[in-house]
């Protein structure tokens, strides 16, 4: 009877008794729509060409407005006699001059499509993690451009969140086009809002009167281009012997046995 009171007091003291909300009920937080980039902007980059097998720093002035942009390789000194390369494009006319600073020349290419190094409005969000040391570190969303039916995503993104300002992390684009492919991943840093000198983009007299080059046929990532260096190395190698044979010095040829051992290889080959 004592124990009976005692929770009729303690049921009116807390007031109703607590129940076990039904999850399935509970309000589910929204996942986080993709963030606006800001549309100028210039800092650093490292991209890893994946076709070239190179890797390169530039300096980077990004017009988002405009559809153009400005890369500086940066110089390095461990490479001496590196020729440094200011590449402008122009996106809005699918052209690119790349200035050899180094001999004064001017190259201009045709341009392929826009990379804008911000997340597209229908991107799907891939992760959420956080990005350096615990308790100081960069809360990140990866992002990606994955659609139903396709084969792999051809861009992966990877940015601070809108409360840290909606930057550019860490960026993967890769596509496939007419037997050609492009693929980088490229990493930013010390990224800053706004352009400080738009003349950076206007094109110097050594490229206004440049005809227009084609782009060089480019090998493919799925079909691997097989070595030429070695078979033309040895085609040489066999012309010359074949010149040394009908040579009117007989007997050098007699004399180097070894150098007509190396003629019946080559005509193996």
């Amino acid at each position: 009877m004592h124990v009976v009171l005692l929770f009729a007091l303690l049921g009116v003291a807390l007031g109703a008794p607590m129940t076990t909300q039904d999850p399935s009920t509970t309000p589910k937080k929204a996942p986080p729509t993709p963030c606006d980039t800001t549309l100028q902007w210039e800092g650093r980059s490292s991209e890893w060409d994946h076709v070239r097998e190179y890797n390169n720093r530039f300096l980077i002035s990004f017009d988002g407005k405009n559809q153009r942009k400005r890369l500086m390789e940066e110089k390095r000194s461990y490479m001496p006699g590196h020729r440094y390369i200011e590449y402008l494009q122009f996106y809005n006319d699918k052209l690119e001059y790349q200035i050899d600073h180094t001999y004064n020349v001017c190259t201009k290419l045709p341009l392929g499509p826009w990379r804008n190094h911000t997340i597209p409005d229908d991107a799907v969000l891939e992760d959420q993690y956080d990005v350096g040391q615990p308790g100081h570190a960069i809360y990140a969303n990866e992002w990606s451009d994955r659609v139903t039916g396709r084969y792999k995503e051809e861009w992966i993104g990877v940015f601070t969140t809108a409360k840290d300002g909606c930057w550019p992390l860490f960026e993967v684009y890769s596509k496939d086009e007419a037997n050609k492919s492009i693929s980088y991943s490229t990493r930013f840093f010390n990224l800053s809002a706004g352009i400080k000198d738009p003349s950076v983009f206007d094109i110097p007299d050594i490229c206004k009167k440049v005809q227009l080059t084609p782009l060089p046929d480019l090998p493919t990532l799925v079909n691997e281009v097989q070595p030429t260096q070695a078979p033309g190395f040895f085609a040489k190698i066999k012309a010359w012997l074949f010149q040394r044979k009908n040579d009117s010095s007989d007997k050098l040829l007699k004399k180097a046995g070894v150098v007509k051992t190396w003629g019946k290889q080559m005509d193996q080959i």
